[in-house]
């Protein structure tokens, strides 16, 4: 590990985000990598908050890319920064999550919708109290939410109604 340190900024978030990626290929070798080198030694939540500015950079950006596949994994793995990591070294990038979710929740690509529908939800399970989310971000995020409660596609209808339970609690 101690070889590896130099790489961690720019390994680390491509590892821990292709553990979301839909196809199967990527998906199972980013698993595997993080199971073998990262759970024994206890290091993943450690260099996740070690480079959040790194992780959080690459995950915002990554949410931008042309392949929906990229931009909905790069969602999952907000989500579960937001969810799993210190509380305290997610705080300075709320703005910057807050800001790429919202821009998400626009995309017309419904696979990126939805998944940021569900880190939206985790971002005000966990972040809603406080002076974290205004007023206007949350009127923002209600309004996408209520607006995909009617979408066609049956998940992203049942996410939106679970980010209105993730907020309430």
């Amino acid at each position: 590990q101690s070889m590896l340190r130099r790489y961690w900024p720019g390994i680390l978030p491509r590892i821990c985000m292709n553990r979301f990626y839909p196809a199967a290929s990527i998906h199972s070798v980013s698993q595997n990598i993080w199971r073998t080198i990262l759970v024994p030694n206890m290091l993943g939540r450690t260099l996740l908050v070690q480079y959040s500015n790194e992780v959080v950079s690459y995950y915002c950006a990554m949410t931008e890319a042309r392949n929906h596949m990229t931009s909905e994994a790069a969602c999952q793995a907000l989500a579960e920064f937001i969810g799993r990591i210190d509380r305290s070294a997610v705080l300075p990038h709320i703005p910057t999550i807050l800001s790429t979710l919202l821009a998400c929740l626009k995309d017309d690509r419904w696979p990126v919708r939805d998944a940021a529908i569900g880190a939206s939800g985790v971002l005000t399970r966990y972040f809603l109290g406080g002076d974290f989310i205004s007023p206007l971000h949350l009127q923002q995020l209600i309004e996408h939410w209520t607006n995909n409660l009617t979408d066609f596609i049956w998940s992203v209808r049942e996410h939106a109604a679970i980010a209105f339970g993730d907020a309430l609690q």
